[in-house]
């Protein structure tokens, strides 16, 4: 990953050229913290990302601008020992949140572990394993519940097309509000 940075009327947008070998297309992403990556395909030239982040660049600097403003609540990083105590009752947690909701999905899964990550809440490996972030025990329970049946519905469908979330919505009819709720949380 490489960063660069592109001057624009008054500003200055940092951004990061990350290649991907199964990357179809050129893409742009703005995280939460604002922070702006452009994938491109493994094969394309790096000159290629540049020429398409001048061509954004005003869509980009909007997005910023929306990023910024958003109101965050932001959970603070933990020390190792508090890390430790709480990394139990978020295991506790999750495992009651996986029985209750897979007595209806029925998937099989692998393991649980609880991780302190950086800037996931969640995620399921191929090998059918499901990661979550210890943060968790201090969100609101429909945010949990969110989570738990988000990646719990990835054991099925490992990508976010409109079967996965017509499975989400099965438990989580609200989903969409959930998830916009969920960007306004800042991993720290």
């Amino acid at each position: 990953m490489k960063k660069f940075t592109l001057r624009y009327e008054e500003c200055l947008v940092d951004y990061e050229v990350k290649k991907n070998k199964r990357s179809k297309g050129i893409k742009i992403s703005i995280n939460s913290n604002g922070v702006v990556s452009v994938t491109i395909p493994y094969l394309l030239p790096e000159i290629l990302a540049h020429k398409f982040v001048k061509e954004k660049a005003g869509w980009v600097m909007q997005k910023i601008q929306e990023v910024n403003m958003q109101e965050k609540v932001i959970l603070p990083t933990m020390s190792r020992d508090e890390y430790g105590k709480y990394r139990l009752q978020a295991y506790e947690l999750i495992i009651r949140k996986l029985e209750k909701y897979n007595k209806h999905y029925r998937f099989f899964y692998n393991r649980v572990c609880i991780r302190d990550q950086k800037t996931r809440w969640g995620s399921c490996s191929s090998n059918k394993n499901l990661n979550f972030n210890y943060k968790l025990l201090f969100l609101p329970d429909h945010l949990v519940d969110y989570i738990v049946v988000h990646e719990l519905c990835h054991l099925q469908e490992m990508n976010h097309s409109r079967d996965f979330w017509c499975l989400v919505e099965q438990s989580i009819e609200k989903y969409r509000e959930n998830k916009n709720e969920l960007k306004k949380i800042r991993i720290m």
